[in-house]
């Protein structure tokens, strides 16, 4: 998912005939605002089914891509702070090469200095 997609506009690109329900990463229903690393969406009729999203570079799992991403990333980097969580690791690999590097960080704080 990309940072920034509304609950609204994800569930619109999803397969009609099914219910979806979106809740945050502390399992909160949410039906408005962006949707996050974390968030998970409830597919029902579909055999129940119930997906992660992940966001690249939303390591803070609001769904935009901010400082306290960049910063999460730099000190991962830097070992004072690892990221152990399996979906943030994937989250912080911004440019999908396996592993999270300089090349993360770079990645999302251009993203962010140019928002």
């Amino acid at each position: 998912n990309k940072a920034g997609t509304t609950v609204a506009s994800f569930k619109n690109n999803l397969e009609s005939g099914y219910t979806y329900i979106v809740k945050d990463s502390k399992g909160n229903t949410v039906t408005s605002g962006p949707i996050g690393t974390k968030f998970t969406v409830e597919i029902s009729g579909y055999p129940s089914t119930k997906v992660t999203v992940i966001v690249r570079g939303d390591t803070d799992c609001n769904g935009k891509i901010t400082s306290m991403d960049y910063v999460k990333i730099k000190n991962h980097i830097l070992k004072k702070n690892v990221i152990s969580d399996e979906i943030l690791k994937v989250a912080a690999d911004a440019n999908t090469d396996g592993k999270i590097s300089s090349l993360d960080y770079v990645r999302i704080k251009t993203q962010v200095i140019t928002i």
